[in-house]
């Protein structure tokens, strides 16, 4: 006869529920919860320099589009015609097939290949052109270069981009660091005032930040469309917090 079958193991033991950690949401902005906060000079500084980098895009896709339409329109032209428009721009005839004998373009032909590609992709190629400018992919001439190729003679206008750039992210690093805006996020609303901020006010924020001492303060407000999006940034000056004189305790009693 077969042996009986081995007797049925045990149930394993049911583990302890694991009770899930409460959810806590990182904490918002003053501006994101009431609209407005205080900020200081960084802030300010940063907000300036992000509002220059956008003037500044915004017109290279503009000169990118109206050079785009203007060789659009050259190539559309009889031969003769783009020839006589090509030499009234660059103020010189163009050179006979004999003027070039002996010369080449060896050196120069994966470059022009090159342009040929970012001025065929637009404003998409000028973006490409400044991100490689940044990494250090290409010198500050070819980026000159390709500002004359995609945007014509007013690519002059924005050849100042990569400074600004650097600038806004070294100003973004500031802020980063920069261990007054917490205080300053938070303070309630009736900090606010038409010119100043009132000098019960300043004391209380030196008091939450003495980091603050001789710090312009700024007011940031934010227009949002009927969706939420935010439309407008407004940085308005409230004035210059006070230096905190030696013989002023400013900690909280207890």
């Amino acid at each position: 006869a077969p042996p009986p079958p081995p007797p049925p193991s045990p149930p394993p033991e049911a583990l302890p529920a694991t009770p899930s950690p409460d959810f806590r949401p990182p904490p918002r902005s003053g501006v994101s919860l009431k609209g407005a906060a205080l900020a200081n000079e960084r802030v300010y500084v940063f907000a300036r320099l992000h509002q220059m980098v956008h003037a500044r895009l915004a017109d290279a896709r503009a000169l990118c589009e109206a050079e785009a339409a203007r060789r659009a329109k050259l190539a559309a032209e009889p031969h003769d015609v783009a020839e006589a428009i090509k030499a009234d721009d660059e103020g010189e005839p163009p050179l006979e097939a004999d003027d070039l004998a002996g010369r080449s373009d060896s050196d120069d032909g994966d470059d022009d290949a090159e342009m040929r590609r970012l001025r065929g992709r637009g404003y998409a190629g000028f973006l490409e052109v400044v991100a490689m400018l940044l990494c250090g992919d290409v010198t500050k001439a070819t980026f000159d270069d390709a500002c004359r190729l995609l945007m014509g003679n007013d690519g002059y206008r924005v050849r100042a981009l990569d400074k600004l750039a650097r600038a806004a992210v070294d100003a973004m690093r500031a802020l980063a660091a920069d261990d007054t805006l917490k205080p300053l996020f938070d303070a309630p609303l009736d900090a606010f005032a038409p010119t100043e901020i009132g000098a019960a006010k300043k004391k209380a924020l030196l008091t939450a930040a003495p980091a603050l001492a001789g710090e312009d303060v700024y007011g940031v407000r934010v227009d949002r469309d009927a969706d939420g999006r935010a439309v407008k940034l407004h940085v308005e000056f409230h004035g210059s917090m006070p230096e905190i004189p030696e013989d002023v305790d400013l900690m909280v009693p207890s």
